[in-house]
């Protein structure tokens, strides 16, 4: 009966551990994940500011204006 109680607590034990470990993993890539689209967030409204600095200084000047467009529509 003893034995039998030690290989539950081990097969538990494993069980556990090993779901523990994982959530570590998946937590850490979360936490990438966030600041990756974080980061990239950010960068894409410096672009749109800039953007809106070269519409409010020269609103006529259409070629740099769509230059800065298709800059903005490339991923980061």
């Amino acid at each position: 009966m003893l034995f039998y109680r030690d290989a539950q607590v081990q097969r538990l034990d494993s069980k556990v551990v090993s779901e523990l470990s994982q959530y570590e993993d998946i937590c850490k890539h979360a936490k990438e994940e966030v600041k990756h689209t974080t980061v990239a967030r950010s960068h894409e409204l410096a672009r749109k500011k800039h953007l809106d600095r070269v519409r409010e200084k020269n609103p006529r000047n259409r070629q740099q204006i769509v230059s800065f467009l298709k800059v903005l529509m490339e991923p980061c």
